[in-house]
């Protein structure tokens, strides 16, 4: 379509797919939703919308499919990070998301050149456009194989928590906590291990901007679990020492005995 302005597709694309991100993440969040089905969905349709953008017979019919092409492109994305998420958990999902999109880098940077030489051959583009339809109808059929988890109502992530956290926040919190840590440490007669709390620890387990979290002077779980072990373990150590003293004075005054 010589005549047309190509510029009005792109734009239709990325106009659905804005509102596809946050009417269908707002949609991931209801309970009754499966986050995995709902992306296999916009798989499906994405692929068979491309391969059909050949034989479209008219401008307007590639307008509708570039709106729908919008829609499928923000379904997939406002749900990549959640199913991350809920697969792999809070602590994994950034290296899981990171291993995506590392592995999308190889056929968008492939599949471009690809289409320029199937069409210096071919002198169409129809083959690079059914070709190009295929993959999310194989990613689609590919995610069948996930298992079932639990899913995380609403659909956040720790990464939206920190951006909403200054640095000094970050800083203060570990300064403070790592000083009550020391304090505590001294209080129960340990030494040589210093108590120190990172600033990831302190923004993966605590709420930061919880005042509360801040009275009486309380200090992380896992340090409190820290503190507790090595108590313990210096108490089993001395219950132990005073027990093997007990069994060699009784083995001596046997002696003597006999």
């Amino acid at each position: 379509f010589p005549g047309s302005n190509a510029f009005i597709l792109i734009t239709c694309m990325q106009v659905t797919s804005g509102v596809g991100r946050l009417v269908f993440g707002k949609i991931a969040d209801f309970q009754f939703v499966n986050r995995v089905y709902m992306q296999q969905c916009a798989f499906v349709v994405m692929g068979i919308v491309t391969a059909c953008i050949p034989f479209s017979a008219s401008f307007e019919g590639l307008i509708a499919i570039c709106l729908i092409l919008g829609i499928c492109d923000g379904v997939f994305v406002c749900l990549l990070g959640p199913i991350a998420f809920d697969i792999v958990g809070p602590m994994e999902a950034s290296q899981a998301i990171g291993f995506m999109l590392g592995g999308f880098s190889l056929p968008l940077t492939v599949g471009p050149p690809i289409a320029g030489l199937l069409y210096d051959k071919l002198h169409s583009y129809e083959v690079a456009f059914v070709a190009a339809g295929v993959p999310p109808i194989l990613g689609a059929i590919v995610m069948c194989f996930i298992p079932r988890v639990k899913q995380s109502y609403p659909a956040v992530t720790e990464t939206q928590t920190f951006a909403s956290i200054s640095m000094l926040d970050v800083h203060l919190a570990s300064s403070s906590r790592s000083a009550q840590l020391n304090q505590l440490n001294q209080q129960n007669g340990i030494n040589g291990h210093p108590g120190t709390t990172s600033e990831l620890e302190v923004v993966r387990i605590v709420e930061l901007l919880d005042p509360a979290d801040q009275e009486d002077g309380k200090l992380l779980d896992s340090q409190n679990n820290d503190i507790k072990h090595r108590l313990r373990s210096a108490s089993k150590s001395s219950n132990e020492e005073e027990q093997s003293e007990k069994d060699s004075d009784s083995l001596l005054d046997k002696e003597n005995v006999s």
